[in-house]
């Protein structure tokens, strides 16, 4: 859908894996978002990890973008300047007022350093991909279909963790991918 010169996609849902949330949708060009957040809880903050890839699967390098997280009718994160330099970001909100779902708005701003003139980044430029939980019973958390668009596990047994360890093991992989992104630990295959 197009709005004004913002192109929108409709709503992506995706799946909870023992309270991780994970969505994915590919942007016009091919570009491969990945969001993967904690599950609100009233009065925590929300933790999340958002990854930019090629349609290779490589990290997109650079990337420019805005992002909102709304609960409700609540702002908890907003910020429309955002850089990863990785293609790989980690970000947390403010205080949840409830432990209602939440919405995801990233806009692709474009590729390139935030010191140079926007005018002169590649990439998409205004193009926005929506992400949105759907209800899951408190009582079965793991391993629960979400009314998937593009996610293709349905169902997975896991095994019983609390939310804290839910969320070390979330910024632990986030912090590894970012880690071995800059030190280029993992090489790039041709």
């Amino acid at each position: 859908m197009t709005a004004g010169n913002m192109t929108v996609s409709n709503p992506s849902t995706g799946t909870i894996l023992a309270g991780v949330y994970s969505y994915e949708d590919v942007a016009s060009d091919g570009t491969i978002v990945i969001v993967r957040s904690s599950h609100p809880i009233v009065g925590q903050p929300l933790t999340l990890g958002i990854g930019f890839f090629g349609p290779d699967r490589n990290p997109i390098h650079n990337q420019n973008y805005a992002i909102s997280i709304t609960q409700g009718s609540t702002v908890v994160l907003s910020n429309p300047n955002r850089y990863s330099s990785s293609g790989i970001d980690a970000l947390t909100t403010t205080r949840l007022p409830s432990s209602d779902m939440i919405g995801i708005k990233v806009t692709l701003n474009g590729i390139g350093l935030p010191s140079s003139y926007p005018a002169t980044w590649s990439g998409l430029k205004g193009e926005t991909l929506s992400f949105s939980q759907t209800p899951v019973p408190e009582t079965n958390m793991t391993g629960t279909n979400m009314n998937q668009t593009n996610m293709t596990a349905q169902n997975a047994a896991v095994p019983e963790f609390g939310t804290i360890s839910t969320l070390v093991l979330t910024i632990s992989i986030i912090s590894i991918m970012v880690y071995a992104a800059k030190t280029r630990i993992i090489p790039k295959l041709d």
